[in-house]
């Protein structure tokens, strides 16, 4: 979704982003209709009585105080955290996907849709008109009603990005109610913003991290050594503050704030705010400073996408990619078979290098 939206900020159009969430999407789910899609696939139709078999048997009871309920058959959806409910799930919604795509309505870049994104019971469409996205909704309202499965209208929005995204716009609607226009959108955890280019806010993450830290630091910090504490901060806390990051390219001000909250664990372990002191005690710790972690977490994300042919330097949608691609291999001589432990051991003889000509 990040590459459809720089791809249309580069040409100046404006993308509107309409977001839809469903209301206990693994429970509403239709026995039956998957059936009826395995069937469809031309699965064997021994597995298809199997998990026939399988579901109807499915029940559940509730338990207080040592008194047990009756037995209540389960009639519908798939069992969370059961090996085969994603794939069944995914089968049952794939149709949603199937059937946007070939609406021609949102965004298209050269033939390839891209006009949805759907992760779980989180749908985010792309239009770069105000008319398409409504017919979106539209369209989504009629497939979601076919499969029983109902939208939560209060967490659906539309935000947008580009140089209009400061323009007032008429409210869409979903099923007759009015879904409004928002400044921040969260998509699979990360908070999106609506501006002139594509933006993400990292506050979130800031805040879980400073919670996380805090209360270990706050804890232990007296009863532990330095190594101690900040094994731990590397499992609990410092993960917070990396999610999602390797999949776009920092700005300078974004940069400085996730370094200053990253130093902050230091500074408060070793009892100094000196840049420089912060800086020998990562390097005597063994931890990286964050420029050089994002720009190992940066590197392993492309390198997978490279590796798997999911970017190509032929396509234009991933030019930025391929740029920062290219330009951490070069920094840090880095080759596509280089495992995950070398990349980091030829950052940290970077770092170390500069540490040591600047010392």
């Amino acid at each position: 979704m990040r590459k459809v939206v720089k791809f249309f900020n580069n040409r100046n159009s404006t993308v509107n982003i309409g977001s839809i969430d469903l209301r206990k999407a693994f429970d509403k789910t239709n026995i039956y209709g998957i059936l009826c899609m395995l069937q469809e696939k031309k699965l064997n139709p021994d597995l298809v009585n199997l998990l026939e078999n399988w579901c109807l048997k499915s029940s559940t009871s509730i338990k207080w105080q040592n008194i047990r309920s009756r037995d209540v058959p389960l009639m519908s959806g798939v069992k969370q955290g059961g090996i085969l409910s994603p794939p069944l799930f995914i089968l049952y919604v794939n149709v949603i996907l199937e059937k946007l795509e070939k609406s021609g309505l949102g965004c298209f870049i050269g033939y390839k849709c891209c006009n949805s994104y759907m992760y779980a019971d989180d749908l985010i469409l792309l239009s770069l008109t105000v008319t398409d996205l409504q017919r979106l909704f539209d369209l989504c309202c009629t497939l979601f009603n076919h499969l029983d499965l109902p939208i939560n209208i209060s967490k659906c929005h539309c935000l947008r990005i580009g140089p209009r995204y400061n323009v007032e716009c008429k409210n869409l609607t979903i099923n007759g109610e009015d879904i409004g226009w928002v400044k921040e959108t969260r998509f699979l955890g990360v908070t999106i913003t609506n501006d002139r280019i594509f933006k993400c806010s990292w506050d979130a993450a800031k805040k879980k991290f400073y919670c996380c830290s805090n209360v270990i630091i706050g804890r232990i910090c007296n009863s532990a050594p330095a190594n101690v504490l900040l094994k731990l901060l590397d499992a609990q806390a410092i993960p917070h503050l990396l999610y999602g990051i390797s999949a776009t390219t920092l700005s300078t001000k974004d940069m400085k704030s996730l370094t200053y909250a990253y130093n902050s664990i230091f500074a408060k372990i070793f009892h100094s705010y000196d840049n420089t002191v912060i800086l020998n005690c990562q390097y005597f710790s063994s931890s990286l400073p964050f420029n050089y972690m994002y720009d190992y977490h940066r590197y392993n994300f492309l390198n997978k996408l490279f590796n798997a042919e999911l970017m190509s330097v032929r396509s234009e949608i991933d030019a930025i990619d391929i740029e920062d691609y290219n330009s951490l291999q070069l920094k840090y001589c880095l080759n596509t078979e280089d495992s995950k432990y070398q990349v980091k051991s030829k950052i940290w003889r970077y770092f170390e290098n500069s540490f040591l000509l600047n010392e």
